[in-house]
């Protein structure tokens, strides 16, 4: 049984993140390019594709049928003490709230923290990947120190995340030493109900084990919450890339004009723009350009002055803030089929 349970649930692990990358690369090669200009998204798609897909991978593989088994160890404990004495496990129930409070509390604290430091390590990446690529630039500039100085300010950030992590999962593995409190109670109140009440000790002692292997699986299960806080963390960032509508979508056959014809009349109309990662250098401004069919126009100016820009917004790579960008009389209604 333990050998298909493993080979079970390694297949529906491997199963299901194959398609969650098959969906999340679809869907970034989907985006439009303007999408991609910050150099923070270009790290974060590394890292999704990289680690969050292995961490979910490790959770349903490994920590969910574990905590599937502690849960029903719990739930089969808790009716078999019941059965055989449902005074004990009457009055040991409300007990444990001590025990499922701190890893409620723990789970929600734990969800917060993780999202805070995976938002620092991203920028700590940034700036090492901004750095390598850009290294000659660096050693010009001698900036290695500037550099390392970024880099070790984040990382500090990310220490006292660390530690208030490590503060708030010591106090919840602390709190499951309640459990030999509980198990102190039971004994006593149990051995109360033999005395007083006519239960009989072998149904005493049934009842009282099962409780406490009841509280042991849920102590054993409520540590698994933190991986699936942070699974559940790494799933939110996926998705929300997944479900994510492009400005520009070139697979959306449903909208836009198709051309019987095209002849190649091209004409801009006062356009302006500014690119996404630099909202405020605008590069072109009250541009206007029509050049006819069939005739070659040669764009001649200084660097940054929005030669490779107008071929961006032909190519409709962006769309433009205003104006109006037109083939053959028609504005970017016109189709774009992206293969």
């Amino acid at each position: 049984m333990a050998f298909m349970e493993g080979c079970c649930w390694s297949r529906t692990s491997e199963r299901q993140v194959l398609r969650i990358r098959y969906k999340y690369l679809e869907a970034i090669l989907r985006q439009e390019v303007g999408f991609f200009d910050s150099q923070e998204t270009t790290s974060e798609i590394i890292n999704i594709i990289s680690k969050d897909t292995s961490l979910i991978q490790e959770v349903l593989s490994e920590k969910v049928p574990i905590f599937v088994m502690h849960t029903s160890v719990f739930m089969s404990g808790l009716a078999f003490s019941v059965y055989f004495s449902w005074r004990l496990s009457l009055v040991a129930l409300p007990l444990l709230i001590l025990l499922i409070i701190p890893g409620m509390i723990y789970g929600k604290y734990l969800m917060y923290l993780s999202k805070k430091s995976y938002a620092e390590f991203g920028k700590a990446n940034t700036i090492v990947e901004q750095a390598l690529t850009s290294i000659k630039t660096v050693y010009s500039f001698t900036a290695g120190r500037t550099i390392v100085g970024k880099y070790s300010a984040i990382l500090n950030t990310t220490v006292k995340l660390g530690i208030k992590q490590g503060i708030a999962k010591g106090l919840a593995v602390g709190s499951t030493g309640l459990s030999f409190a509980i198990w102190a109670f039971i004994a006593w109140y149990g051995s109360r109900l033999v005395m007083y009440k006519g239960e009989s000790g072998g149904r005493i002692y049934a009842a009282g084990i099962s409780f406490i292997l009841s509280g042991l699986s849920l102590g054993m299960a409520l540590p698994d919450i933190k991986y699936f806080t942070e699974a559940s963390v790494a799933a939110t960032r996926i998705f929300k890339r997944i479900d994510r509508i492009p400005r520009i979508d070139g697979k959306d056959r449903k909208k836009g004009l198709v051309l019987d014809q095209v002849s190649g009349e091209l004409e801009f109309d006062y356009v302006n723009f500014t690119y996404p990662s630099r909202p405020d250098t605008a590069v072109l401004r009250d541009f206007s350009l029509k050049i006819q069919a069939g005739k070659t126009v040669a764009l001649v100016g200084a660097s940054g002055s929005g030669k490779s820009t107008v071929i961006a917004l032909l190519q409709r790579f962006y769309d433009a803030e205003t104006g109006v960008l037109m083939v053959d009389g028609v504005d970017k209604e016109v189709t774009i089929e992206m293969d």
